[in-house]
This record gives C-alpha cells, sequence and structure tokens, in this order.
C-alpha cells in the first residue's frame, strides 16, 4: 500500500536495550514509524518482537535508549498513563475476559483512557466494524471462537479511540480465511486514520499489508525498509518467507 500520510513522526523507539534478569532481550533496537502507517515487525519466536512492545506499553523498562510519542517521552511510563495518550496494544492471545459479556468487554476498553461521556456512544461504529459481535454482544466472551475473540480484542483496543494500535500476532491460531479476515479489517483501521505497529510470524502476510518492516534477529535489528523491497530481497526471502 502507498502512504499518503504527512510525515510526522507518531512513535519513534531510539537504542533500546532490554533484559530479563541478566539475559539480554533487546540490544540497541531502534525503530520509526510516521503518523498514518502500517509497520511490520518481522522475526522467529525469541527473536525479541513481542519484547520490544513490552519495552514500548512500559510493561518492561529499558535499561538504555528512549521511546517517544509524538514527541513526548514515555520511556518507562506507567502502562496506564501512556495509554491515555492514545496507544492501545492488542496482545497476543487475545486476553480478553471470557467470563464477561461482549459488550462488557467493550466497556473495559473504553474506559481503560479513561474517556468522559457515554461509552455506549462509541458501540454503533466498533460494531459496523464488527457486526458478528453485534450479533453475539450478550454473549460472554469464552464462548466465541478463536476469530471472534480476535476480532473484540482489536474492538474492544478500538473503544479507547487510539491514535497507534499495536498488535501482536493478530493471526495466531487462526484458519488462513479467518486471518484474512482479520487483516482486512487492520487495513480498514489504519484506512480510517489509526496508525499500526504490527507483530507478526507470517511474514507474507504481513509484508503485504504494511508500508515498512523492521526484521529483528535475537534481540537486534538485521533488516528494515519498504515492505514492498523487503518481500522481493532474495535473503530475505530466503530466511523469512520460506522460499529460494
Amino acid at each position: 500500500m502507498e502512504n499518503t500520510s504527512v510525515e510526522t513522526e507518531m512513535l519513534t523507539v531510539r537504542n533500546i536495550s532490554a533484559y530479563y534478569g541478566n539475559i539480554q532481550a533487546l540490544d540497541s533496537v531502534s525503530i520509526k514509524i510516521l503518523a498514518g502507517e502500517i509497520v511490520s515487525l518481522l522475526g522467529a519466536n525469541g527473536a525479541g518482537k513481542t519484547t520490544t512492545l513490552k519495552v514500548i506499553t512500559g510493561q518492561l523498562k529499558t535499561r538504555r535508549g528512549e521511546v517517544r510519542l509524538s514527541g513526548r517521552d514515555i520511556t518507562g511510563e506507567d502502562p496506564e498513563k501512556i495509554a491515555n495518550l492514545g496507544l492501545t496494544m492488542i496482545p497476543e492471545g487475545r486476553k480478553i475476559f471470557p467470563e464477561l459479556s461482549v459488550r462488557e468487554n467493550l466497556k473495559i476498553g473504553y474506559y481503560t483512557r479513561r474517556k468522559k461521556g457515554s461509552w455506549q456512544d462509541k458501540l454503533p461504529e466498533v460494531f459496523e466494524i464488527f457486526p458478528v459481535l453485534e450479533d453475539r454482544q450478550e454473549q460472554s466472551g469464552g464462548t466465541l471462537s478463536g476469530g471472534e475473540q480476535q476480532m473484540l480484542a482489536i474492538a474492544r483496543g478500538l473503544m479507547a479511540e487510539p491514535r497507534i494500535m499495536l498488535l501482536d500476532e493478530p493471526s495466531l491460531g487462526l484458519a488462513p480465511m479467518i486471518v484474512k479476515k482479520i487483516f482486512e479489517i487492520i487495513k480498514n483501521i489504519n484506512q480510517e486514520g489509526t496508525t499500526i505497529l504490527l507483530v507478526e510470524q507470517n511474514a507474507n502476510l504481513a509484508l503485504k499489508l504494511a508500508d515498512r518492516a523492521y526484521i529483528l534477529e535475537t534481540g537486534r535489528l538485521v533488516h528494515s525498509g519498504p515492505a514492498r523491497e523487503l518481500s522481493q530481497d532474495e535473503k530475505v526471502r530466503e530466511a523469512y518467507l520460506g522460499s529460494r
């Protein structure tokens, strides 16, 4: 896709290094996301993708480097404060509240950003994107299919009206047709004005969707550039796209 947004930096990650105990998980990782972009963060299991998201969202402290949201330093800030600034993360494995109804899950999403007004006013917009959730709004989240739970997780994030949404492995465990639908939804959300950082193991799909991409190996950035160029790079294709 072509990025037509004004080149304003939405999220800047500069030289972050992070550890779990004495084990280094990230080594001087830097990424930049412009307002209106979809940027993919790719790599194998253990490469540091989720760790990067945890540092951005304040769940894990960085020993070095900084994170800026629209120019504001949010390095090490409380996750709730970061969410209030318009950054929402959709975690791996959905992590909805299975015992609560669809409506109750969406209500929680609305108030994670301490918004004023009525959460019900946001529902029609979300249900327009996810009509299946409107049909199942009184069902408990745990009774939904895997694909519907992923839709609920994304919808809950949208209730907070984020400026940037971080998605961690949205295709994980889903059937190919459902994955296609989820990626179409992500594209539509972006076209409506939400900047996207997408962590995804399905590199082929991610590169088709994204404007640009970064590739991690054992906590270090090894490739970056326009998604179309990376998808055609012989070394990238061999290592990450399953083709030679």
